[in-house]
């Protein structure tokens, strides 16, 4: 777009007025809790559902401080009365610009980015306002805060790579939603083949893994994370 700054393109290996918005709504009463449900930078802001036309979904990667993510992914989920399924996906130009074309449907349209360096982040879109009425989705920016990775080993004794088996990753995300008083959970399950288990996109967070092989060993650690960090953890059985 003419006139817009050039800044240097990041490879693809809360907006401040969120705290104004936290802020006031605590000063109406609401609950911490009930705030938290409201403005999470981890959950997803109600998206209209119904009969959704189609047609071109545009927008921007960029960073928190606003450097284009260049060659990055994003993933087109569609969201209706048979659940979510991936459609497509685009990669990111140069200056962070992607396009990806969305089907008709019934129910509305998940754009998914992140991964490597950086956190995963979904963005709803949908082509109807809450009142149920066409309107275009504006261009989108995604900001895609630095993510974290766990790196786990397993080997035998006799230094073969163990069994594969599933990874069970449950803790507490330390958000500076309200500086931290009211922290996101986190739990997800990987399966994995023999030996090593990688998961990249994490937010700094501390919790528990719990490892099951099919060879029927268990491995359980504590973990912390750092966004820009790699944990590496390495267990012989």
């Amino acid at each position: 777009m003419a006139g817009e700054p050039e800044q240097p393109p990041v490879n693809g290996t809360t907006p401040r007025r969120g705290v104004l918005i936290v802020a006031i709504l605590v000063c109406l009463g609401l609950p911490l809790a009930v705030v938290a449900q409201l403005y999470s930078p981890s959950s997803l802001a109600t998206v209209p559902s119904g009969d959704q036309p189609g047609g071109r979904i545009t927008g921007r990667l960029v960073t928190e401080d606003g450097r284009p993510v260049a060659d990055h992914t994003l993933e087109l989920h569609l969201v209706g009365p048979a659940g979510r399924r991936i459609h497509g996906s685009t990669r990111t130009d140069a200056r962070g610009r992607f396009e990806i074309t969305a089907p008709p449907i019934a129910g509305y349209y998940l754009l998914e980015a992140g991964g490597g360096d950086f956190q995963r982040v979904v963005r709803g879109v949908s082509y109807l306002t809450e009142e149920g009425e066409l309107r275009l989705p504006e261009p989108l920016e995604l900001v895609l805060p630095p993510g974290a990775t766990l790196r786990v080993t397993l080997t035998r004794a006799d230094g073969r790579p163990a069994s594969g088996g599933t990874l069970y990753l449950e803790g507490r995300v330390a958000s500076d939603f309200l500086f931290g008083l009211v922290p996101a959970g986190i739990r997800l399950e990987r399966s994995f083949d023999a030996g090593a288990v990688v998961i990249d996109g994490l937010p700094s967070a501390r919790g528990n893994v719990r490892i099951v092989l099919e060879s029927g060993d268990r491995v359980e650690f504590p973990f912390e994370l750092e966004v820009g960090q790699t944990l590496e953890r390495a267990f012989e059985l």
